[in-house]
This record gives C-alpha cells, sequence and structure tokens, in this order.
C-alpha cells in the first residue's frame, strides 16, 4: 500500500496482507492494518505467516524538534514517565499501561509494554511489541500485537517486528536513502510532553 503525499510504501513480512477496509491513508497520516493473508483473502491457498499476530504501522509527522533519531537517548526516560505511558494507553489513562522493557538498535527504537484498558484490541493479547523510526520526512511506528491464546512468544514476536522494520525500511529506501541490510536473530530478549505527544501519539 503507498501512503502518505510522500508515496511511502507498506508491505507485509511473508503471510501478512493489509486490510485495505480497516486502513487508512489521509495524506499527511497514514494507519495500515495487516493480517493473516488466507483469513483476509479468504483463500485456501494464500500465505499464511508463521507467526499468529497482527501488525499495523502508522505514519506521522515530524515535529519542529526533529524526527525520532533525534530524541533516541530521552525516548526510554519518555515511556517511562506518566507522561509516555498515557501516550501508549488505549484509553489515555497513564495506569492502565506497564512499560517491560525497551532498546535502541542503531536509528530504531524498540519497546515492550502492555495495556490492559478497557477498551483493547478485541482478540489480541494486553502486551505488545512497537518499533519506532524515522521514515524519509515521517515517523513510523510499526506494532506486533499476538492473539489471544497463540502462545507467540517473546523471541518470535522480537524478530517479527524486526523483519516488519526492516522490510519497511528496504522499500522506501528510495525515499529515505538509506540502505537497510537483513536484521540477524534477535536472540533472545531485549535489553533494557507535547513534542512525544505528537510524534507517538498514533495507538494501535
Amino acid at each position: 500500500m503507498v501512503v502518505t503525499t510522500d508515496a511511502l510504501v507498506i508491505a507485509g513480512p511473508e503471510g501478512y496482507c493489509i486490510d485495505s477496509e480497516a486502513s487508512a491513508d489521509r495524506g499527511e497520516t497514514a494507519f495500515i492494518l495487516l493480517g493473516n493473508c488466507a483469513a483476509l483473502t479468504e483463500a485456501r491457498l494464500a500465505r499464511q505467516p508463521a507467526e499468529p499476530a497482527i501488525l499495523t504501522a502508522a505514519i506521522s509527522e515530524a515535529g519542529e524538534e526533529g524526527g525520532v533519531a533525534a530524541s533516541l537517548s530521552s525516548l526510554p526516560e519518555f515511556f517511562a514517565s506518566e507522561d509516555g505511558r498515557r501516550v501508549l494507553s488505549r484509553s489515555g489513562d497513564a495506569e492502565t499501561v506497564e512499560v517491560l522493557q525497551s532498546s535502541v538498535d542503531g536509528s530504531v527504537f524498540y519497546l515492550n509494554a502492555s495495556d490492559n484498558s478497557a477498551n483493547a484490541v478485541p482478540g489480541v493479547r494486553d502486551d505488545y511489541w512497537r518499533a519506532y523510526f524515522d521514515l524519509g520526512p515521517r515517523i513510523a511506528t510499526l506494532s506486533v500485537l499476538a492473539l489471544d491464546g497463540s502462545g507467540l512468544t517473546e523471541e518470535q514476536s522480537i524478530d517479527l517486528l524486526r523483519r516488519f522494520a526492516t522490510l519497511t525500511q528496504s522499500r522506501n529506501a528510495a525515499v529515505t536513502g538509506v540502505a537497510v541490510s537483513a536484521p540477524e536473530p534477535s536472540g533472545g530478549l531485549l535489553g533494557g510532553g507535547g513534542f512525544m505527544g505528537r510524534l507517538f501519539g498514533g495507538r494501535g
């Protein structure tokens, strides 16, 4: 799916297809939902993902202060704060969110959090993985939401998110001017106000 006025390309890892009915391109921002190709197309021979999850991609504008790269060192402290947890909460209530871990890998900020908001996404677990990075002049927020009862492990979630982030970066190399190589296996766990709200206010 090509989104925003910058013609950014969003595509899913193998087995994941875009749900066009649940996705929206607003020109300056966009939200894309990806799920099991076989389920979305109702085709028995369609590709199926190895990991049972829902993926989302939110594209937003950067603030005047810059994008993710300019704020990498301050992101762990921000998301651990009440303001940061409020941004992460689907209900806007900081008390519903617990930040479990976070890590910086190159120019990408990874976050693992749990949100027990009453209006959580139906059919998915409270905990999720998220990646933030600059995508040309805009900011990409990618999420991995494990399905209830799927047994998706932490390592699988991390690897899936890294593949999704690498694919997104590589498909947009012409826009960003940054060459991206395939990620190495994660090998286990990740270590580890107004401007931030504008950067990361997209929830999904």
